[in-house]
């Protein structure tokens, strides 16, 4: 009655032994093994894909902050070349100033004219 319910108690000659393979026990290893092997080969996948992906979008900002450097370079050299052209109407405005002389207001053209006519008579 006890072996009926499971305790195992009951006569040994009603319990036969558990025979198990070496090939059984081998194959189930190796289908373990396999199991194991292509969860973590599937796990290394997903990690050289996330990497893979966070690597370019490394690249991406580099290349967007690469292009933002190279026109702020042309900026730059561009206001470079706008200062120095700037620099340069002024030095040929300059030149321009002392070629003509003193700046007279038209009030001082009677005054210009008495120092021509004086110049004149010293020749």
């Amino acid at each position: 009655m006890q072996n009926l319910m499971g305790t195992g108690l009951g006569s040994t000659a009603a319990a036969q032994p558990v025979v198990i393979s070496y090939d059984k026990i081998k194959l189930e290893v190796e289908q373990l093994l396999k199991t194991i092997n292509f969860d973590l080969i599937q796990e290394q996948q997903n990690n050289v894909i996330e990497q893979y992906m966070y690597a370019k979008s490394l690249n991406l900002k580099l290349r967007s902050q690469l292009e933002e450097i190279q026109y702020l370079k042309s900026q730059t050299l561009k206001t470079y070349q706008d200062q120095e052209l700037v620099q340069k109407s002024i030095r040929t405005a300059n030149r321009r100033l002392n070629l003509i002389g003193d700046y007279r207001p038209a009030s001082d053209i009677p005054l210009l004219y008495k120092r021509l006519e004086n110049l004149m008579k010293v020749e």
